[in-house]
């Protein structure tokens, strides 16, 4: 088994593996880190992290896996629809320091490539495209004179809004209700992330912001 496969079967593990100041970090359900696992890890230490390491050549297209064709194959099928869109909403009854809000969100993009890549299609094949930056655009909208039922019509209509892929696959939307008070809205296309993951991202932005 090469380093490629490697990897490969520790993201079908829902293993994640990182660099973050020169260091190798993993995040993993406890079922999958066996000790055989982990070891394996440790011994391929210094290749997994020079392979992480490696900018990616953003004119380089990549093939998709196996689930994102099928994503993909739906997402052609209803440009429109909002079936694979991952959403997460919270309302914030406090103070909200928006730049290092958005510090988190550059850091978690920095941190995965899934959230900087862009799907599109040529010569009949759909391809991917993991960019060495991507900006990340938080729409602020003035919500101080809605009242719950414009609020709640108006999240629903930011999450259903259709992606566009070959511009990315995550949109942020912050609704600003007063100076102490704040709906934060954060949606990403499944053919970039599952269930899983997308907590993981949601408690990484956490940590991050504070």
């Amino acid at each position: 088994m090469n380093l490629v496969e490697f990897l490969e079967n520790l993201s079908q593990q829902n293993v994640e593996l990182w660099v973050e100041n020169d260091k190798l970090r993993y995040r993993a359900p406890k079922e999958a880190l066996t000790p055989i696992l982990l070891n394996q890890i440790k011994q391929h230490k210094t290749e997994i992290v020079d392979f992480l390491s490696e900018d990616f050549d953003s004119s380089k297209s990549y093939p998709l896996s196996y689930g994102q064709q099928g994503l993909w194959f739906m997402y052609k099928l209803a440009p429109h629809s909002a079936a694979y869109n991952i959403a997460f909403t919270v309302r914030i009854c406090s103070h909200l320091n928006i730049p290092a809000l958005q510090r988190a969100l550059e850091t978690l993009v920095a941190r995965h490539p899934t959230l900087r890549t862009k799907f599109s299609q040529g010569d009949g094949a759909p391809f991917q495209e993991i960019h060495e930056s991507q900006e990340v655009y938080i729409e602020t909208i003035d919500a101080s004179s809605w009242d719950e039922d414009k609020l709640t019509k108006e999240a629903i209509a930011a999450y259903k809004h259709p992606f566009d892929l070959s511009l990315g696959v995550m949109r942020v939307t912050l609704f600003t209700l007063s100076s102490q008070e704040y709906v934060l809205l954060l949606v990403i296309h499944h053919i970039a992330v599952d269930g899983f993951s997308f907590g993981i991202i949601l408690n990484e932005l956490r940590l991050l912001y504070e």
